[in-house]
């Protein structure tokens, strides 16, 4: 690999190449939001370099950067970000978390360096979702074109995408951050859907980094290689079972009950992740602020399950259908 230049991979969907895959190449290289999450899960200023929030915690007043332009020269102000939430929240909107601006009442922008959003009613994850890649900064004129030639305001602007293969990305050198030593020239970034696959590349050195290995029963055989260095740390992915608790038979609480209680949750992470995962008896993380740990409420109890079903009257059970999201860590666990 030449000199100041980078090749990570990322997992696919078995269909091909996936939103999220573009999603991971495209956040925080060629897209920004208002904030950014850190290594730790702690909100911070991003594109945004202040806030205040109201006492009632309705109104939230943003201080935006001066100085920042998108990678096509146009200036990032208080009416590109107007503009960014609004196409986001709007009724016509097709972004996947839409619900992240429900809250939303008004966007106002008194000056070109000041944005406030005024609430319906108090959100105390407004600050987290405006982090997430659902949130970025979108330049107007060239938003519709965001699909196929992402433009943004980050350290590496888009060069070249070969569907199904690899997405080019070069340095940004008119980036704001100053701060940040963009050290790398060129980044190319590859889509390897099959595990072995993933993992011979890395040994041969074809790629150089996988942010989310998608087969950790493989991590393993990276050790004792100097080349590689394994990371593992937590993550806001996580599984989730959710029912429609207006259908039968899930509208009866016994059924939803003995439902958590036949899973053995230990033993999903270590099947589907080889033990890297954790627990967590909700829809929260332990990264969440209102995390709790809820796996004590319904544990594991396979004769308690099947004696609910029989007072709900499913003495001999039932069957239903799963659907699970085209992210590799959902597929796995289902």
């Amino acid at each position: 690999m030449p000199a100041g230049c980078f090749s990570f991979s990322t997992s696919v969907a078995a269909s091909g190449v996936s939103t999220v895959a573009i999603g991971q190449v495209s956040w925080q290289n060629i897209f920004e939001g208002l904030t950014t999450v850190d290594s730790a899960g702690k909100v911070q200023p991003q594109l945004a370099e202040s806030w205040e929030i109201s006492p009632d915690g309705k109104t939230y007043t943003f201080k935006l950067r001066k100085g920042v332009t998108f990678h096509n020269g146009v200036a990032f102000d208080s009416s590109v970000a107007k503009f960014t939430i609004d196409r986001a929240r709007g009724a016509d909107s097709v972004n996947p978390q839409k619900r992240y601006f429900a809250s939303i009442e008004t966007v106002e922008t008194p000056d070109a360096a000041t944005l406030v959003l005024k609430l319906k009613q108090p959100a105390g994850s407004l600050l987290y979702w405006l982090g997430w890649p659902a949130s970025v900064m979108v330049e107007p004129k060239s938003a519709a074109d965001n699909k196929t030639t992402p433009v943004g305001t980050g350290p590496f602007k888009f060069v070249s995408w070969q569907k199904g293969s690899k997405v080019d990305l070069a340095k940004n050198t008119d980036y704001w951050n100053k701060s940040v030593s963009v050290k790398l020239e060129t980044a190319v970034f590859r889509f390897i859907a099959d595990p072995q696959a993933q993992a011979a590349a890395l040994k041969a050195g074809d790629v150089d980094a996988f942010p989310e290995f998608g087969a950790p029963e493989l991590v393993s055989s990276f050790e004792g290689d100097t080349k590689l260095t394994t990371v593992i740390g937590n993550t806001e992915l996580k599984v989730v079972a959710g029912m429609n608790n207006s259908r039968k038979p899930f509208d009866d609480k016994k059924v939803r009950q003995a439902l958590m209680m036949a899973v053995d949750r230990a033993t999903v992470v270590e099947g589907a992740w080889s033990g890297y995962g954790t627990p967590i008896g909700s829809h929260y993380t332990p990264n969440d602020r209102g995390f709790k740990d809820l796996t004590g409420v319904y544990p594991y109890d396979a004769e308690k399950a099947k004696a609910l079903l029989s007072e709900a009257g499913y003495p001999n059970g039932f069957s239903f259908t799963m659907k699970a999201p085209q992210m590799a860590y959902a597929q796995r666990s289902s």
